[in-house]
């Protein structure tokens, strides 16, 4: 579903910590308006160049792709939760990688988020 008209849009920005648990808990928990689109974001942190060139190549392609593997496996739990506890919500997963502090103000901004949870 995408929001047109009436409608509520609401950012959840997790990080797979204890934290995000309850946030995510809590957005299941309250009663939103009809056609209320959350939008639960996690980013990806890219490496550092210290650690970059102190690495041997094929041990941080292996650390990038667990990162990544993690990242989604964290986001995708989320919506489950979310689909399966607050079912008339439209739910959507974002994955993006850059800081979180500029990425998920930039998904706010860019989508129009009301509210903004995190963790």
């Amino acid at each position: 579903m995408s929001c047109k008209g009436d409608c509520m849009r609401s950012l959840l920005a997790i990080d797979g910590s204890e934290c995000s648990l309850l946030a995510v808990s809590e957005v299941a928990r309250r009663p939103w308006p009809a056609n209320t689109e959350v939008r639960v974001i996690t980013v990806n942190v890219p490496w550092s160049e210290g650690i970059s060139r102190r690495s041997s190549a094929g041990l941080l392609d292996e650390l990038k792709r667990q990162s990544l593997e993690y990242a989604w496996q964290r986001l995708n739990e989320a919506v489950a939760v979310l689909r399966r506890e607050a079912p008339a919500l439209s739910v959507t997963p974002v994955l993006r990688d850059g800081l979180p502090k500029d990425v998920i103000l930039d998904e706010a901004e860019r989508w129009r988020a009301e509210p903004i949870a995190t963790n």
